[in-house]
């Protein structure tokens, strides 16, 4: 009976010993939003600034425009490679830095509202053909939120990088966090590639429908009052 309950002690010793996942890193960017479909006006350009890194794997920041598979590799774009430097902060690029594809800034295809993926791979590529799926995160194109990125707006991430060494503040409107690794092995922080952009984003499709119903709701009960009076 006495060698069980040791061998039950040693045990939950054990379990309790072990490093769990942990978020103490900072910034914690886990409470934030699930980037779900980003939207922007096909036509318009953006630059991303890079603000912050954690990760320990030297990563590559790629975007392109959903359904748009042209120019060589899928239609993907390599904005930049980070070299890891875990657990300081990441070696490069230097935080602040800004990335517009030699000006005037990177292209949404097509016209109208598009959906502009961004991607990274734990891998310095130039391409994005050479990325693993199994080491690849990306934003998504559909509904079911991407596991591995949180969105912030500029406020909130400026909010939270004065109070690390090696982070920038940032006036661009949307910060993106993405986590480096699978969830079940990561830290589930959000901080190891961390970057803002100035693409303006519009609602998507659905919603805009939903606003113009409104809008002609509201148009028509004004005109039925105003019949009234």
């Amino acid at each position: 009976m006495r060698s069980h309950l040791m061998k039950a002690s040693l045990a939950a010793a054990l379990v309790v010993g072990l490093p769990g996942i942990a978020r103490a890193d900072s910034p914690d960017l886990s409470a934030f939003s699930t980037a779900t479909q980003f939207f922007a006006l096909g036509g318009s350009t953006f630059d991303v600034q890079f603000l912050f890194g954690r990760q320990g794997l030297s990563s590559s920041l790629f975007f392109k425009t959903d359904g748009f598979n042209g120019g060589g590799d899928n239609g993907w774009t390599r904005i930049l490679s980070t070299v890891g430097n875990f657990p300081g902060a990441t070696q490069t690029p230097a935080p602040g830095t800004v990335f517009n594809n030699g000006g005037p800034g990177y292209t949404v295809q097509g016209a109208g509202s598009q959906t502009v993926l961004f991607a990274i791979c734990n891998a310095p590529a130039v391409l994005f053909s050479n990325c693993t799926a199994s080491s690849t995160f990306m934003t998504t194109s559909n509904a079911t939120p991407s596991t591995n990125v949180r969105t912030l707006t500029s406020a909130q991430w400026n909010a939270v990088a004065p109070a690390m060494p090696n982070g920038s503040t940032t006036s661009r409107n949307t910060v993106f966090g993405f986590e480096d690794l699978p969830l079940p092995v990561s830290d589930r922080d959000y901080n190891d590639v961390v970057f803002s952009t100035n693409l303006s984003v519009v609602p998507e499709p659905s919603s805009i429908l939903l606003m113009s119903a409104g809008l002609l709701g509201l148009a028509a009960a004004a005109r039925a009052r105003s019949k009234k009076a």
